[in-house]
């Protein structure tokens, strides 16, 4: 019931003020201790991690067991936030490379 309680207040505040145009995604995943375990990656809790091959960044939402996803596009001020990161999001969401792939069409 508490998890509940938490993971609405969360959605909340995260889809429902104004500023925040980016899009994300809520991922369930295992925790241990202080940290969340994602794809074999331990994470600390609140961090933001940044990628490159999946071009996203991860934050550890450990309270409600989950992490919060990052992807490409990524939000409009994300290049003035980290500019440095050229090969991990968001920078990697401007390479040539990952737009190929972004735009294969299986259709064909």
């Amino acid at each position: 019931m508490l998890s509940c309680v938490l993971i609405g207040i969360f959605l909340v505040h995260e889809l429902l003020l104004p500023q925040k145009t980016d899009a994300f995604a809520l991922v369930p995943v295992k925790t241990q201790g202080e940290r969340c375990i994602y794809r074999d990656v331990t994470l600390r809790r609140n961090v933001p991690m940044a990628f490159e091959w999946p071009c996203e960044q991860v934050t550890c939402k450990l309270k409600l067991g989950l992490v919060k996803i990052r992807g490409c596009p990524p939000p409009p001020n994300a290049k003035e936030r980290w500019p440095n990161r050229f090969y991990k999001w968001p920078g990697c969401c401007y390479k040539e490379e990952f737009k190929e792939v972004q735009d294969y069409d299986e259709s064909y």
